[in-house]
């Protein structure tokens, strides 16, 4: 374990020079300049900055943590402002307006910005590392992302400032329930220790009974990591506090800060061990039978939601596991059980009944009288920010005067409900999820618990449905959890995850970070075009995680599982939804085409190529959803070739869902493109930083930015073609626009291209 260290020691070192082959010493030695331009470019870079900084200093729209990038790229004196942002996201807020969001904004300009207060940012970084080891993971992962061997020398030695955040959080650690009692002590000081526990208990006096029965719970977890599945008798109710949570260890260290760091890492080692053996699907179960030996442990599923941070994992279904192969990468999907320890224990006993908390209201305050002032909260947050995200939500619950009492018995109620009537539907409805299945296999798929009315036409059987559709999500996750040892708890959970080896996902990292700032961008102005933007976190070199759309699959794996003579994706839609006149069906087509304005703006802006249909899904709402985000900006398949011309796939396909060129739906399919277009207009100058930002330094050997300048100046003039433009002379461009991408014959060609080399369906 790393020693202790203070942020106010000597900081992160600068890098050492790299050793030089001859070749490269004599030309450095002979071109004179070489170190005259280095500094050259980077003096027009800040003037750069500044240039731009000054002419977006009256926009009103940017949020304090883009202005105080924006001020800091720009070389100018803000540490304080920096200091005065929110670290970790809002779950309440539609936008982002947090520092973990610009995370690789922030740290590509600590390493190659060349500041002249780069010391002062480290500083800030590191303290924002020690006070949350949610946005310190992530400082972390972008930093082993990246191959600074293929860079220019940064002006911090990357290996010593991984060190450092390491060193920092490790001081600082707090896991789960390791600082549960100063939490309640300052509960309890103000009166409110009746939320967490009903018999006023300190979290002491809980953590340190022993059970009777704790024995059989440790057993059951023994034989459910060694079986994958449990043979015993499942007590009715399983006792949270009782669930062993040690740091994941590596080998013989164990370490709680490293505990997710180091069990993403063995996760991503898997996939790597399984790419070169023939039976690829039995070593994986293998493999996860003998990670389960050291589960449940406390690490956590880094996914932006508040049930992925706030969770602890508890097991991973071995036998639910698949691989996609290929040639040179074995990425491989699972199922992890999880559940999220401080709402487990903070909520009220189940034996304690609506009276009860009525006659304790006579000497307690109510839950709605209470108003916790941003002092408290923070000083909550500081007793322990593992819990930022989850404690969060009680402090809302505390805060929001609530209508009535019976809405808030109601709450306590939804909590408290036995298990059985408890599922994690609405978890799948919320979560970005993603995963393709394989050609020709749909397993990630619809659910048939839509008891929806129709009026007009006949609707499709259930069994003609899982012809196509499969177990949905939500059925899978209702099936693994009657059969679980953990199962009884109220806040377990199935997360679907994508492991991948072999991949650099920076590039696609960033993609879903403008696909983010799109969709928040079309929410904040109240419009219906629809984007799905699911987490991709690259952990290492050529290696990370995904989350998986829940209930999707690619029209590819579709289509081939279609019968014969209804192979197009309106013979779907029926099939799915019903025939034109139903209720189900004109729903479908209305949600495909908010995601088809949505994704065709996007694909447009960010020239998004590779646009086959084993890279886009369809969904249980009938949303089209884009995946793989490998090309876009100035690269494409084929050694950059650009063959497909089109501004965005709208094929005669997609076209006939929406009825024609000349139907009501058509016709707002490009009223909302032109509203869409015009809310990102508005937004563009940002759009173009968050790219420019992330040009140079360590986004400079991502394959999208091989075309320099002309990215950003490419990207501009998308968004925005004249300098001034009315609201008539964007209908004008976006329906030029649509109108070139209609059947355009590229498209065609590329899909047949695909078909005949990779047989994928079009």
């Amino acid at each position: 374990m790393a020693k202790s260290m203070s942020i106010s020691q000597p900081l992160v070192p600068p890098p050492q020079p790299r050793k030089q082959g001859c070749f490269q010493s004599i030309f450095r030695t002979l071109c004179c300049c070489f170190v005259k331009n280095k500094l050259s470019i980077r003096t027009e870079r800040k003037k750069f900055w500044v240039k731009i900084r000054d002419r977006l200093s009256k926009k009103k729209h940017f949020d304090q943590v883009y202005i105080t990038l924006l001020n800091l790229y720009s070389h100018q004196l803000v540490i304080s402002d920096l200091i005065k942002c929110q670290v970790s996201p809002d779950f309440r807020k539609k936008k982002r307006e947090d520092l973990e969001f610009y995370v690789p904004q922030l740290c590509n300009l600590l390493l190659f910005g060349f500041l002249d207060q780069n010391e002062e940012l480290i500083r800030a970084v590191l303290e924002f590392c020690k006070n949350s080891f949610h946005f310190s993971h992530r400082v972390y992962w972008f930093l082993k992302s990246t191959d600074f061997s293929l860079l220019d020398l940064p002006s911090v030695d990357p290996d010593s400032l991984i060190e450092s955040v390491e060193k920092v959080s490790q001081d600082s650690q707090a896991i789960f329930l390791g600082r549960g009692k100063e939490l309640f002590q300052l509960m309890a000081s103000m009166g409110m220790e009746h939320i967490f526990d009903s018999s006023r208990k300190s979290f002491s006096d809980i953590l340190d009974e022993e059970p009777e029965d704790v024995a059989v719970l440790r057993d059951l977890i023994r034989e459910y990591n060694l079986n994958g599945k449990v043979e015993s008798d499942i007590p009715n109710k399983i006792n949270p506090k009782y669930i062993p949570l040690n740091p994941f260890p590596k080998g013989n260290i164990v370490d709680g800060y490293h505990s997710t760091l180091w069990f993403i890492e063995k996760l991503t080692q898997i996939s790597i061990k399984i790419l070169h053996t023939p039976k690829k699907s039995e070593m994986l179960k293998e493999e996860l039978k003998e990670l389960n030996q050291l589960l449940p442990a406390c690490a956590y599923i880094p996914f932006n939601t508040p049930i992925a941070r706030n969770c602890a994992v508890l097991h991973i279904i071995a036998n639910e596991a698949r691989v996609f192969t290929t040639k040179e990468r074995a990425p491989y999907k699972i199922c992890v059980e999880i559940f999220r320890p401080y709402e487990e224990l903070l909520v009220l006993e189940p034996s304690k009944s609506a009276s009860t908390m009525d006659r304790r209201s006579a000497s307690v305050p109510s839950v709605r009288s209470f108003h916790l002032s941003k002092t408290v909260i923070e000083e909550v947050k500081t007793l322990n920010d593992t819990i930022d995200d989850g404690f969060d939500e009680i402090i809302k619950a505390i805060q929001k005067e609530s209508k009535n009492n019976r809405k808030h018995r109601e709450t306590i109620d939804a909590i408290q409900r036995p298990p059985a009537l408890s599922t994690p539907s609405l978890h799948y409805e919320r979560l970005s999820i993603f995963g393709q299945p394989g050609a020709g296999d749909l397993e990630a798929v619809y659910g048939g618990d839509e008891d929806e009315d129709t009026t007009g036409g006949e609707e499709s059987s259930n069994d003609s449905k899982r012809i196509i559709f499969k177990e949905s999500f939500k059925e899978m996750a209702q099936r693994i959890r009657a059969k679980s040892p953990f199962g009884k708890l109220k806040t377990w959970e199935l997360l679907h995850i994508i492991v991948k080896s072999g991949d650099d996902l920076r590039q696609e990292q960033l993609a879903m970070q403008l696909i983010s700032f799109f969709q928040q961008t079309w929410r904040e102005k109240k419009l219906d075009l629809w984007l799905y933007a699911y987490d991709i976190i690259a952990t290492g070199e050529g290696c990370g995680i995904l989350e998986c759309v829940p209930d999707a699959i690619s029209i590819d794996g579709l289509k081939k599982d279609l019968p014969a003579d209804s192979k197009t994706l309106y013979h779907f839609f029926e099939m799915q939804f019903g025939g034109e006149k139903t209720k189900r069906m004109k729903r479908a087509r209305k949600e495909f085409m908010k995601s088809l304005a949505g994704y065709s703006l996007l694909c447009y802006i960010l020239q998004i190529k590779d646009r086959h249909n084993g890279n886009i899904l369809i969904d249980r709402h009938g949303h089209l959803i884009h995946i793989d985000f490998g090309f876009m900006f100035s690269n494409s398949p084929g050694g950059n070739i650009n063959f497909e011309k089109a501004p965005f796939k709208l094929t005669d396909e997609f076209e006939r869902i929406l009825g024609g060129r000349r139907s009501k739906l058509f016709i707002e399919f490009r009223s909302l493109c032109v509203k869409g277009f015009i809310a990102l207009k508005e937004k563009a100058e940002q759009i173009v930083l968050l790219v420019e930002m992330m040009r140079f330094g360590s986004g400079a050997s991502l394959g999208c930015f091989v075309g320099g300048e002309e990215v950003t100046r490419g990207l501009r003039e998308r968004l925005l073609p004249r300098e001034s433009m009315s609201e008539g002379d964007c209908k004008e461009y976006i329906n030029l626009l649509i109108d070139e991408s209609l059947d355009n014959w590229t498209t065609r060609c590329y899909d047949r291209f695909q078909y005949c080399c990779q047989n994928i369906f079009y």
